[in-house]
């Protein structure tokens, strides 16, 4: 009868272990995931600023630096130098994303000194 005792003891323990062993496991991985989301937007946030900086130095270089080339030609110059310059500092940005943040900080120039790309 002991015997007996014993081993229904040893099954409940053992199911409860296998319980907990699940609920943790399934904890762990809805932490895992809340980290990476929060990692992913924190990366975001972070490489949105670096392209925003990035941006105003490329419409600063196509403004300064090109003077004689007309504003299709200095967005293509500062498109390039812009996914040129996100790529060394490890953000992957397509020409055409560029191209967006470029315009953007145009615009924002545009608003508060009044310059255009000419």
């Amino acid at each position: 009868m002991n015997e007996q005792i014993n081993l229904y003891l040893t099954e409940i323990i053992l199911t409860i272990l296998a319980i907990l062993t699940v609920l943790i496991k399934n904890w762990f991985e809805q932490l895992r995931r809340k980290v990476l989301v929060y990692l992913e937007m924190k990366t975001t946030k972070e490489q949105r600023k670096v392209l925003g900086i990035l941006a105003e130095e490329a419409f600063a270089l196509a403004e300064s630096a090109a003077k004689d080339l007309d504003g299709v030609r200095k967005l293509v110059l500062a498109t390039e130098w812009l996914v040129s310059k996100a790529k060394k500092c490890g953000i992957d940005i397509s020409a055409e994303d560029a191209r967006a943040t470029i315009e953007r900080a145009w615009l924002l120039d545009k608003r508060t000194s009044g310059s255009m790309l000419h």
